[in-house]
């Protein structure tokens, strides 16, 4: 801890450094001044829905791309005639999708013929079982 030329005590050296015995704020604890613009924010929403809406129908293009970007999910949605192989091979034939998009839905097909064979293999597994029930 050293004194600056007037007179404030400093506690850091040279190059940033909280000097020995001055470790700073405290874990854990919270800054002040975040919660408090927070809550003038949080006053404030009823008029800038407002002056948005206004923007909006304006048709002030930042406005819109802000609505439609907080309105709109993140990725694209992508809507097929059907979910077979063979529709997402002419999706992406097409250009409808991007390869990677194609490659992403090629993985959900997968997974779900996946699960559609083991309701299968349980299905028949039951009707073993049953089988095996009624012979003894």
């Amino acid at each position: 801890m050293t004194d600056n030329k007037q007179g404030i005590t400093e506690y850091k050296d040279s190059k940033g450094r909280f000097t020995s015995g001055n470790p700073g704020r405290p874990l854990g604890s919270k800054n002040k001044t975040p919660r408090a613009v927070l809550n003038q924010i949080r006053a404030m929403d009823e008029m800038a829905l407002k002056q948005l809406w206004a923007a909006v129908c304006l048709q002030e293009k930042w406005a819109i791309e802000y609505v439609l970007n907080k309105i709109l999910p993140a990725s694209r949605t992508i809507e097929l005639e059907g979910f077979t192989p063979d529709d997402l091979r002419a999706a992406i034939t097409e250009g409808n999708i991007s390869p990677d998009e194609g490659k992403s839905l090629a993985a959900i097909l997968k997974n779900l013929s996946e699960i559609e064979s083991l309701d299968e293999i349980k299905e028949r597994l039951d009707d073993l079982e049953e089988a095996a029930k009624e012979r003894l």
